[in-house]
């Protein structure tokens, strides 16, 4: 089941049907294993098709939420600045 996404972020998920252009010489481009993948807003406004892509590193073309089995969402730490981390 596609969550309701609400706002954009990281979560587990692991593909089952590739869109067009997004696999490598015919073959899919998904494992079977889970892996982090970040969700973003397409458009602005609410009620456009295509509102919500999924970007899979190494993944040509960004995919449409459909295409996945979805785990949790990643909570993203808070950024890492390696200039404070002087101990």
């Amino acid at each position: 089941m596609t969550p309701e996404f609400t706002k954009e972020g990281f979560w587990w998920a692991r593909g089952h049907t590739p869109e067009p252009g997004a696999a490598d010489d015919g073959e899919p481009c998904y494992e079977v294993t889970w892996e982090p993948v970040e969700v973003f807003r397409n458009h602005p406004d609410d009620g456009r098709p295509k509102k919500w892509r999924v970007f899979v590193l190494g993944v040509s073309e960004c995919q449409s939420p459909e295409n996945f089995e979805w785990g949790a969402q990643i909570e993203r730490p808070e950024r890492y600045n390696p200039k404070e981390d002087r101990t």
